[in-house]
């Protein structure tokens, strides 16, 4: 079957280079597209392990096969000597000549040698040189293997972001305990969180581990609110602190991320807000008609506000937007994004992990 297909005697071809020879025997049996087969191999380059120079020199080769040779029932050659392919890559002509044997063991690429050795396409139909045909031949094979590379990326990078997620919440929850003097507790927190990093498990093994730690540190006693939680007044009525509740179709209850924070509550962490800027809401609607101010007060455009809104309804929006402007007046060069912490809470209350009640009642605590 070789001999329809020569190779030059001074190669050495080992088993995975053969079988590319063999794919590269018969001409090919369906037309791929340079569109198609350039696009199907740059996704797929991560996967079957071709580095940045070997692309380079498979991406020429595709550049120069003619469209016709792509057809069924031709064969897809490309008659360039190494001088000139190193010419076109900038590399050396021994670089060249391992990149292609690379190319060749992986069956992207087929010699198709001369009885010279030369590669060349004569008057007759002749061709000798580099065949593309095993990768047109295992172009669905290798769209199989892009896929599958897409979605292990996207995996490892969902988990390396819960990790971080994770850690930045961990690291929170310290800065609150030692705030409240519970220093023990904060340093045991952080040692348990390196040492989970440390460790040579895989990324979902660590982001579940931190997970669970987060939900531990999280339910640490001296961060329990709930007894201290002033009870909520029905619509309508007055409340403890002598503000009337807005009624249900104003009220906050239809964003379910804004569950237990009432317009008082919230009035009274948004001290900064209402001293330095003088800003005053006694209900829903006041807030909301500041949505202008506040939002050209962290440079968040109009598009992103409307877009918050309709993930997380207007009130839990409105809400976010008042505690990150009253963050960033208290403490400026801690929170040196604050569009970008919006659209943090905006993105926590859309998947259901936005704790806004308990961020509220702290800054109601802490003027």
């Amino acid at each position: 079957m070789l001999q329809e297909h020569p190779i030059s005697k001074f190669r050495r071809l080992n088993t995975n280079a053969l079988a590319s020879q063999r794919l590269a025997v018969e001409p090919l049996e369906t037309s791929v597209s340079k569109s198609e087969l350039a696009y199907t191999l740059k996704t797929a380059a991560g996967a079957m392990g071709i580095g940045g120079a070997a692309f380079h020199v498979l991406d020429v080769l595709i550049g120069l096969v003619r469209e016709d040779d792509l057809q069924a029932g031709s064969e897809p050659v490309v008659a360039i000597s190494n001088e000139k392919l190193a010419a076109y890559v900038c590399r050396s002509e021994r670089t060249v000549a391992r990149l292609i044997k690379r190319l060749v063991e992986i069956n992207v690429l087929a010699y198709k040698d001369s009885g010279n050795g030369k590669r060349f396409i004569n008057q007759t139909g002749e061709k000798y040189g580099l065949s593309l045909a095993p990768a047109c031949k295992r172009i669905a094979e290798i769209k199989g293997m892009a896929t599958r590379f897409r979605a292990e990326l996207a995996a490892k990078k969902k988990t390396r972001r819960e990790c971080q997620k994770h850690r930045r919440g961990i690291r929170d929850i310290c800065e609150e305990l030692v705030r409240l003097g519970q220093h023990t507790s904060a340093d045991e927190y952080m040692k348990r969180v390196v040492a989970i990093s440390e460790t040579n498990q895989s990324h979902a093994d660590k982001a579940q581990q931190l997970e669970a730690l987060y939900f531990e540190a999280l339910n640490h006693p001296t961060l329990s609110i709930d007894d201290e939680l002033p009870a909520q007044s029905e619509p309508g009525e007055v409340n403890d602190i002598g503000l009337v509740e807005p009624t249900r179709e104003h009220s906050a209850s239809a964003d379910s991320g804004i569950e237990g924070v009432s317009i008082s509550l919230l009035r009274e962490a948004c001290s900064s807000l209402r001293n330095e800027m003088g800003l005053e809401f006694h209900t829903w609607m006041d807030l909301l008609a500041k949505s202008d101010e506040l939002r050209l007060l962290l440079g968040l455009s109009d598009a992103g506000w409307n877009k918050a809104k309709t993930t997380a309804g207007r009130y839990t929006a409105i809400a976010c937007l008042a505690v990150v402007c009253e963050k960033a007046f208290r403490d400026p060069l801690k929170l040196q994004r604050p569009a970008g912490y919006f659209n943090g809470m905006i993105a926590k209350s859309e998947i259901g992990e936005l704790r806004l009640r308990q961020t509220v009642w702290r800054l109601a605590q802490v003027h």
